[in-house]
């Protein structure tokens, strides 16, 4: 060893590895994950190019000897060796773990007294954030293995020691999951258990520190043909051991909302000492993840509306599994012991990078949300500006708490818009509700409703053929035609019977307008006597005014299929207009093309006209004309931004025309008080992060100082050369990391007094 040379074993060695051998090799596999087996051979065609295979095998005792130097260097890094568990005795005893710097962890970088007085409203800035995921790439072979290959680490580094998780396991194989809340979840539960063939370990679940990335110590457990919370729950279990001081967690998880409900349930069953620590946390859904969940998933632990949470996406975890797979190829093939020893080097490698990188980070995120918080304060301001006053002052004092009532969340983060517009249907089918209520009743008016929507058939296909007269061409359309008014008249006549048997005092007006001038080729100039068709006083005289009622509901809500159907045929047509622009290309196409959208431009006009002889209907039958609702539709008003192109210039000023807004009439008002309570929650978001984050680079610094005071102090007192040179050695190391902080740090704070400016 005094020589630079590693032996292959203790007894009697034959075979030693270079001390530079064996540690270039484990920069190389951590950074670039190349496997042992490659790197062996790489030396041995080192060593000679021509006849790789006439140099010595030594490939298992390299393996070995890689092991137990990996074994060691953690040790030595994590200052085992120097009696660090004597400086920080709140930690687990034995740990080799790089631990992050920015959370909060009491009698390092906050104080329990500066974590017990902090106010409510602070609870962002002290919150320990952690993120729980499975990783299915991490999975071992169904295979023999070594019965006498144990870890090294076996519970020190990030893998859950392996006796009492096997204890555990065995104790719980007889414990059931709850069914997923959310149906695509089953389904992916479902997936996962028969996707597993073959591997004696299916993945790996994992606890992370959610804002940084950090693996947490005792924070990865192996899973066992799918995701169940038993796993679960002993991980979450294992990385808070140590966590009592701890007064805020925030836990992000794609299954929380199924996972949480009897979790507290299980602890108090099978870990009662950690229920307190579980009693502090609160939960919530990644916002990528969430977006897969139902509505009441996406109100209820949505973190965009989650108070005291900053801008943690919860995604992070996803993106550190990417780097960890690449030893994937190796570790399922390798002996359980093994395998938990080499994903340990690796997962520390990691987070030592995150660890001496952590200012930059900060620094970069610090610019980032200014940015964002600068353009939700705008927007957030430019809103306010526009609603009452009033409005806002009694929307301030509102909880935005999401509650749950009768299974379904209530939040003010979520619409509660009606049942939208009154359209032909609903309102057809309100209208024969009421005439049954009517004939019970004793009243008259059965059959009111049918006659008059077949009415208003024929009304339209009265309107069709006058407009068919006024384009057709008389050699080739003439056939056409004859057969249409043929249809309409044989409607006519099968409906006036039923018209006269509902409404029997029209029978006067029939034999005076429509028998004394009856012109059987003109079907379409027929009056149809419906009450729209009356004065007031002269529907009052025939008996007609519950037929006036009917006709008004049923034309509003044909008023509004109308104007849905006109916003749809301008939505076809803006999108063959992008099309157009974008993919045509030669003259003939461009021409073709362009008939297609003339034709377009001509479709939009034709429920334009039904909304306007509907709406002259409506005003005859009381209608105001100033009515908000239906207004007249003109031809200037029948288009809308192409939202299938790139924002023009001036399309932030330009307001689409007025049907665009009236889907929903009454809806105004809830539209802008839910635009305000989501505009308002992303602000405070952007708001918490800049606390968040100022917060972290002084734990951050903090960190490093103790650790720094840590090395120094052991190096001091260190009994060997050695030992006192490596202490000093790290300690310069933290200096050099404060020192960077530091300057990161008021970098950061310069940018913050150019934004408190604006």
């Amino acid at each position: 060893m005094s020589a630079d040379l590693f032996p292959a074993t203790l007894e009697k060695p034959e075979t030693a590895f270079t001390f530079e051998v064996l540690d270039t090799f484990q920069k190389l596999s951590l950074r670039s994950k190349i496997n042992a087996y490659d790197y062996h051979r790489a030396l041995q065609e080192m060593t000679d190019s021509a006849m790789a295979e006439a140099v010595p095998n030594r490939y298992h005792e390299f393996v070995r000897s890689c092991r137990v130097w990996d074994h060691m260097a953690q040790i030595r890094r994590s200052g085992q060796c120097h009696d660090f568990d004597t400086i920080f005795p709140h930690r687990r005893q034995g740990s080799i773990t790089v631990r992050c710097p920015a959370c909060p962890e009491v009698h390092v970088n906050v104080d329990k007294e500066t974590l017990d007085s902090a106010r409510d409203d602070e609870t962002h800035k002290y919150t320990l954030f952690l993120s729980i995921d499975g990783n299915f790439k991490l999975r071992r072979k169904n295979k023999r293995s070594d019965p006498d290959d144990v870890s090294l680490n076996d519970g020190r580094a990030y893998f859950v020691a392996a006796s009492p998780y096997a204890k555990y396991l065995e104790h719980t194989k007889t414990e059931r999951d709850e069914d997923c809340e959310c149906s695509h979840l089953r389904a992916l539960k479902f997936r996962n258990a028969v996707r597993f063939k073959n591997n004696d370990v299916s993945g790996v679940i994992i606890v992370q520190c959610a804002r940084h990335g950090f693996y947490l110590p005792g924070g990865i457990a192996d899973l066992i043909r799918g995701e169940a919370f038993r796993f679960t729950d002993y991980v979450l279990i294992s990385s808070l051991a140590d966590a009592h001081l701890q007064r805020w967690i925030l836990l992000t998880y794609d299954i929380w909302c199924s996972y949480h409900k009897y979790l507290g349930q299980r602890v108090a069953r099978w870990f009662s000492a950690m229920e307190p620590i579980i009693q502090k946390i609160r939960g919530a859904i990644p916002k990528m993840h969430i977006k897969n969940h139902g509505l009441n998933c996406q109100y209820c632990w949505a973190l965009n509306f989650l108070r005291y949470s900053g801008e943690t996406a919860g995604e992070l975890i996803e993106a550190c599994h990417s780097e960890q797979n690449g030893a994937a190829a190796s570790t399922r093939e390798q002996n359980p012991g093994h395998r938990h020893d080499c994903l340990d080097g690796v997962l520390n490698y990691w987070n030592w990078t995150k660890f001496r990188t952590m200012a930059l980070l900060l620094y970069r995120a610090y610019v980032r949300c200014l940015d964002t918080l600068k353009t939700r304060e705008t927007n957030f301001r430019g809103l306010v500006s526009r609603l009452d006053p009033t409005l806002v002052k009694e929307w301030e004092k509102a909880d935005d708490t999401p509650k749950i009532i009768d299974n379904e969340v209530r939040s003010v983060h979520r619409p509660t818009f009606g049942k939208g517009p009154p359209t032909l249907a609903k309102a057809h089918e309100g209208l024969r509700q009421r005439e049954s209520s009517r004939t019970k009743a004793g009243l008259q008016g059965m059959g009111a409703t049918e006659s008059i929507l077949k009415a208003l058939e024929l009304e339209d296909m009265q309107q069709d053929i006058k407009f068919a007269l006024k384009n057709c061409n008389p050699g080739t359309d003439t056939h056409k035609l004859v057969g249409l008014r043929q249809e309409l008249r044989d409607g006519i006549d099968e409906w006036r019977d039923q018209q006269l048997l509902v409404f029997p005092k029209l029978c006067d007006e029939f034999h005076s307008k429509v028998l004394e001038s009856l012109n059987q080729t003109n079907p379409e100039d027929e009056s149809l006597l419906l009450p729209s068709y009356f004065s007031e006083p002269h529907r009052m005289y025939l008996g007609l005014d519950f037929g006036a009622e009917v006709e008004m509901e049923l034309r509003k809500g044909r008023a509004h299929d109308e104007l849905e159907e006109v916003r749809t045929t301008i939505q076809t047509y803006n999108h063959h207009i992008a099309m157009k622009a974008k993919e045509v290309r030669s003259q003939r196409h461009i021409t073709r093309a362009q008939g297609i959208i003339n034709g377009l431009r001509d479709a939009i006009r034709v429920p334009a006209r039904r909304y306007n002889r509907t709406r002259e209907a409506m005003i005859n039958l009381g209608l105001s004309t100033d009515d908000p609702v239906f207004r007249q539709l003109k031809d200037t008003e029948l288009w809308s931004k192409n939202t299938a192109l790139p924002t023009g210039l001036g399309d932030s000023r330009t307001e689409d025309p007025w049907f665009w807004h009236t889907m929903c009439p009454a809806e105004p008002l809830k539209v802008n008080r839910v635009k305000y309570f989501r505009d308002r929650s992303l602000r405070d978001r952007a708001r918490e992060e800049r606390e968040i984050l100022e917060e972290e680079f002084k734990r951050t610094i903090r960190s490093y100082t103790e650790l720094h005071s840590a090395w120094h102090h052991q190096g001091e007192n260190a009994s060997s050369f050695g030992r006192k040179a490596y202490a000093h050695k790290q300690a310069a190391m933290l200096e050099r990391l404060r020192q960077n902080c530091i300057q990161q740090h008021a970098r950061a704070m310069e940018k913050a007094k150019d934004f408190d400016k604006w």
